[in-house]
């Protein structure tokens, strides 16, 4: 017999203890009761183990077993779903770093995970008075409360020491916020990437909430002055289009109420304005400019239908295009031009004939004219079926944006090209 602690065989009797012997070893002290040695050990295992599986592999006892109710048991011994069947979502919040974090973030942040938010931490030193009570309506909100003491970067050592560890306390985690624009977080990150868990990295820029993830390079925008999130270029596109179509059928309705003003005006005083005024021509105002005494009407070109109308406006663009050099109709100078035959504006004479809202649509629905160019205002005479190219990836998205850039850039010779010419430019 030997001790278990050092194996010395050098031992005293020492007592009983409920009618066993005990023993203690000379050498080091270690107080055991008789034991067997390690030969007496093993062959008495492989004995137990022989007889044993004699019982089990018997005709009688496989008989008597009830395996129906043994794998019930089993099944109730069973661990219940957990990590694999039910996975969840972690935010790991440095609310030192970010403390404009409310519900509306975390519903935006909840929209983008997969899997559903159900656990949330935040690590601040909540003694600061710059945290303020913060700490009670994260509480409210649900958040674990990680408090750390004062000292540089506290809270984001605590938040890695915590955050690598963290499927050890939630073995259901699948995916993880890591909420700081603090450069050391980065190293976390990475750790749960190893792990195999998804990371999304949350970090603040001027008042805008960038949501990163790591797995895909996905990003996500958030404005936190607005509390929305901001749509990526294809989302925004048609928001941009349809604010655009706004504007201009308010300049339209604009054109058209001061074109009525202007006639009352010249049918009441017998006065005529200056056609400039009404043409988006720069010029001074003075005396001599504003009105100028008419003593006769001059002949006036009458159209009464949608063909005539039709007709004037494509004589008009073809006289202006026989100019040296020649130039781009704008709507405004062809406004101008139909005025000085009529003697009533473009919107005038269309809202007249009820034939449209203003001079875009208007052009929009005439077959023999084309708007090349909403934004400039710009037409041209030709077929109003314009051909467009498909875009269907993101590389030739890319390659249609770079190239749209590159032509403002040669043409306008500007530092800046401005988003809205910039996606009037993509439309085309």
């Amino acid at each position: 017999m030997e001790c278990p602690r050092c194996h010395s065989t050098r031992w005293r009797k020492n007592g009983r203890s409920r009618g066993k012997q005990k023993y203690q070893c000379k050498d080091c002290g270690r107080c055991f009761l008789e034991l067997q040695s390690s030969e007496q050990q093993t062959e008495a295992i492989g004995l137990f183990t022989r007889d044993l599986l004699q019982t089990v592999n018997s005709p009688e006892f496989l008989d008597s077993v009830d395996f129906g109710n043994l794998l019930q048991k089993v099944q109730q011994l069973a661990p219940s779903p957990g990590s694999r069947n039910n996975p969840i979502s972690i935010l790991l919040l440095d609310a030192e770093n970010l403390n404009k974090f409310d519900e509306r973030v975390e519903r935006f942040l909840s929209d983008i995970c997969t899997y559903p938010l159900q656990v949330k931490i935040a690590f601040a030193n909540w003694r600061n008075s710059a945290v303020g009570k913060l700490d009670t309506e994260l509480y409210e909100r649900g958040y674990q409360l990680i408090h750390v003491p004062a000292g540089k970067n506290s809270a984001d050592a605590q938040m890695i020491a915590m955050g690598a560890s963290i499927c050890r306390h939630y073995s259901e985690t699948q995916e993880v916020f890591v909420c700081s624009s603090d450069w050391l977080l980065t190293h976390l990150c990475n750790e749960l990437q190893r792990q195999g868990l998804i990371v999304y990295r949350v970090r603040k820029q001027e008042n805008i909430l960038i949501v990163e993830n790591r797995q895909n390079g996905e990003v996500n925008h958030y404005s936190l002055t607005d509390n929305l999130a901001i749509p990526d270029l294809t989302e925004f596109m048609p928001i941009l289009e349809s604010l655009m179509q706004a504007e201009r059928d308010a300049l339209g309705d604009r054109l058209s109420h001061l074109s009525t003003v202007y006639q009352l005006f010249q049918a009441r005083s017998n006065l005529t304005v200056m056609p400039s005024l009404f043409c988006g021509q720069d010029s001074e105002i003075t005396s001599e400019n504003l009105v100028r005494e008419t003593g006769a009407d001059s002949a006036s070109k009458s159209i009464n239908s949608r063909q005539e109308l039709e007709a004037v406006f494509i004589e008009i663009i073809q006289e202006m295009q026989r100019k040296e050099p020649p130039i781009k109709i704008t709507l405004i100078s062809l406004s101008k031009e139909l005025h000085k035959l009529s003697g009533e504006s473009a919107n005038a004479s269309i809202k007249r004939l009820k034939l449209a809202s203003n001079v875009t649509n208007f052009l929009q629905s005439c077959e023999n004219i084309q708007l090349q160019d909403l934004v400039r205002n710009c037409v041209e005479i030709g077929d109003n079926k314009s051909q467009h190219s498909e875009i269907n990836s993101a590389t030739e998205l890319e390659g249609a944006i770079a190239k749209v850039i590159n032509n403002l850039t040669n043409n306008l010779a500007e530092v800046y090209i401005d988003i809205s010419l910039l996606g009037t430019e993509f439309q085309k």
